[in-house]
């Protein structure tokens, strides 16, 4: 009997300190970032109620990724591609100005320094119609550009893709001036079967309806943390 009580204690307390959480991806949008020779793409995977999202960078350099659940944002890596984990050193490099051991990425370092207005111009991207916002900087020191917004769309990605105007205007973002426009918008299964149009029938069988990742917050701030001061030799 003891034995079985110690047992069950052993498994509680182990149930206790792991707090490993799954996320089901079902939906993604994918944004073309134009450079001079090549393009980069942004894509972001998210729950079916944008409670969590999943950013990929994809370079031909290679790729990074992000993590939005709780309202934070990390710097992650998977060795799977299921279980992920806090990025130490590129986390330390983004965070360098914060000069203290939170991992949560600071995204809005320009908040409060654009001044977002609307215009009168609609543009169809897509066959969807979007709204012409004209965005400045505060101090006047840098030229307008133009952004183009779908405002009546359920998705909100201004805050991933325009924070510091997150608080001004809501929506789906189709385009940054010439650089940056949206490539799809939909879901998971849906992107497949654009990106492998043309495939016969037992490829189609095996096309990916969703992503389930998995993230233990709590365990990753506390490792990310010991990892800090070991970094900043404290």
């Amino acid at each position: 009997m003891k034995k079985t009580f110690g047992l069950l204690f052993s498994f509680t307390s182990l149930l206790a300190f792991s707090q490993m959480q799954t996320y089901k991806l079902e939906n993604a949008v994918s944004y073309r970032i134009k450079d001079d020779f090549y393009s980069n793409f942004l894509n972001i995977f998210s729950t079916s109620d944008y409670s969590a999202n999943l950013f990929i960078v994809a370079t031909p350099m290679g790729n990074t990724a992000s993590l939005n659940v709780n309202h934070h944002f990390y710097a992650v890596y998977s060795d799977d591609g299921k279980v992920f984990k806090i990025a130490v050193e590129d986390t330390i490099d983004r965070n360098k100005y914060k000069n203290n051991d939170d991992p949560d990425l600071d995204l809005t370092d320009f908040k409060n320094t654009l001044l977002v207005k609307r215009t009168n111009k609609k543009e169809t991207i897509k066959s969807k119609q979007c709204d012409v916002y004209s965005i400045t900087n505060k101090d006047g020191k840098n030229n307008n550009e133009t952004v183009c917004i779908d405002t009546t769309s359920r998705l909100n990605t201004v805050p991933f893709i325009i924070p510091a105007i997150k608080d001004s205007v809501k929506g789906l973002v189709y385009r940054i001036g010439n650089k940056i426009e949206l490539n799809f918008s939909g879901t998971i299964e849906d992107m497949e079967k654009d990106s492998e149009d043309g495939s016969d029938d037992e490829v189609a069988k095996t096309k990916q309806k969703d992503l389930v990742i998995q993230f233990d917050e709590k365990a990753e701030i506390e490792n990310y943390k010991k990892e800090y001061k070991k970094n900043k030799g404290l």
